[in-house]
């Protein structure tokens, strides 16, 4: 696409419309041990739900309005733990407003899970979804680079019909070569996902579009060179978007992006496991006020986005398959810690098949070992320093409990199993049977 320097009188040719996304990466345990980032997601819930009702919201204008999409239902979890009903209440309004969304995730999951896990993953949400009449229209995915073909089936039988995805490519890439790309996915039975293959997470952050302390670097758009002054700045204004959106719009015009909209997510600050905040409220209304009859952008939803997409970007193609994630290579090496994990699932999966009445095993006690399958299972692997600092004490330790999930899966699918043997038949370990 090129390199901007002059920035000054940019104009665009499209009357574009911007859908800035809020959000949270959840990272478990990268920033921060695992122990401390369940709470931090326990208030950036509390803080979401604060702004999302709070007084400021009728003095915005509708476009402006504090918007939150939930990643995963772990950051819910953690919420609804230490929630009483009035807080409750309040979360179920924020969704009844459409001002919070969630996405069924549980997590963002490397390759792990099997089938059925990756079923069970998602049952959380829909069980949530169920009780508070709360709609799962739409997933989202961040950092991981795709999905084994069975998700695309397990989303469409959670009620999920949109998937948007913002693809970490740091050892991964892009499908077809490119981001902003829809398309349709074909589950195995032949039902249909809309798909959108965006810019990773953050670019609304980094194109100086969320409050607060950002860096003024190039925001890493392929194709595109966009000069910062380097370091962090103190976002207040829209002085630094208007440095870096018009250039980046101007670039997709030349380079033959066939639409006029576009979506970018953005957090409260710029790092993962971000606190919620409502300062991006106040630069969209600035910036609206000045360009927005020219580039008008808006807080938005997920669903809000797709629904614009289905109206405005005509036929796409269908594509079947996996879709491969090939970043996420922590579980290369951590290979004896892996098969302990696997262990646990087959040994999980045995249980069922012998009980699958529950007679002897509960669904509760089935659920207890489901929960550290997934959290070894989520896609991060080791502390941000892990790969500069292996030696620090808190690198270790938030390793050390990564371990532990797979430990404690092991212990308890074992335990159940041993459970079920007995139930069947199998007797004491007595001296005149050695061989049992």
């Amino acid at each position: 696409m090129g390199t901007a320097r002059d920035v000054a009188n940019h104009r665009t040719t499209r009357k574009w419309e911007l859908f800035i996304v809020n959000h949270s990466h959840i990272d478990v345990g990268f920033t921060d041990t695992q122990e401390r980032i369940a709470r931090y997601h326990a208030q950036f819930m509390r803080q979401a739900v604060d702004e999302a009702l709070s007084p400021k919201q009728r003095n915005r204008s509708p476009d402006a309005r504090f918007k939150f999409t939930i990643e995963g239902v772990w950051t819910l979890e953690q919420y609804l733990s230490h929630a009483g009903p009035d807080d409750i209440g309040r979360l179920v309004e924020g969704f009844r407003q459409e001002l919070l969304e969630l996405s069924p995730f549980y997590l963002h999951m490397s390759e792990l899970l099997d089938y059925g896990h990756l079923h069970d993953s998602l049952k959380p949400a829909k069980t949530f979804a169920d009780r508070y009449g709360v709609r799962l229209d739409c997933a989202m995915a961040s950092d991981i680079n795709g999905f084994a073909w069975g998700m695309a089936e397990a989303l469409y039988d959670a009620g999920v019909r949109y998937l948007a995805t913002n693809i970490n490519t740091h050892h991964g890439g892009y499908p077809f070569g490119k981001p902003l790309v829809p398309f349709y996915w074909e589950t195995p039975s032949g039902k249909k996902l809309l798909v959108w293959s965006g810019f990773s997470y953050h670019k609304a952050n980094l194109l100086g579009l969320m409050s607060g302390l950002n860096p003024d670097t190039d925001p890493g758009i392929p194709g595109l060179i966009l000069e910062g002054g380097g370091g962090y700045v103190d976002v207040r204004d829209i002085s630094m978007a208007e440095r870096k959106l018009f250039p980046l719009l101007e670039a997709l015009e030349r380079d033959g992006y066939p639409y006029a909209f576009l979506p970018l997510m953005g957090s409260g600050l710029y790092t993962d496991n971000s606190p919620a905040g409502d300062g991006y409220c106040r630069i969209i209304e600035r910036w609206n006020e000045k360009y927005g009859d020219q580039v008008h952008i808006r807080t938005s939803t997920l669903k809000e986005f797709f629904e614009h997409l289905e109206n405005e970007a005509g036929p796409l193609p269908t594509y079947r398959g996996d879709w491969n994630d090939w970043w996420s290579d922590g579980t290369i090496s951590t290979p004896l810690e892996t098969a302990v994990f696997r262990h646990a699932q087959r040994t999980k999966r045995l249980v069922e098949k012998l009980d699958p009445e529950h007679r002897v095993v509960s669904r509760e006690r089935l659920e207890a070992v489901t929960k550290p399958l997934l959290l070894y299972a989520e896609h991060t692997w080791g502390h941000s320093h892990s790969w500069s600092h292996p030696w620090d004490e808190l690198v270790q330790r938030t390793f050390l409990r990564k371990i532990k999930y797979a430990i404690e899966a092991d212990e308890r699918a074992n335990d159940a199993l041993l459970d079920v043997l007995k139930s069947r038949g199998e007797g004491d370990f007595v001296v005149d049977r050695p061989f049992r």
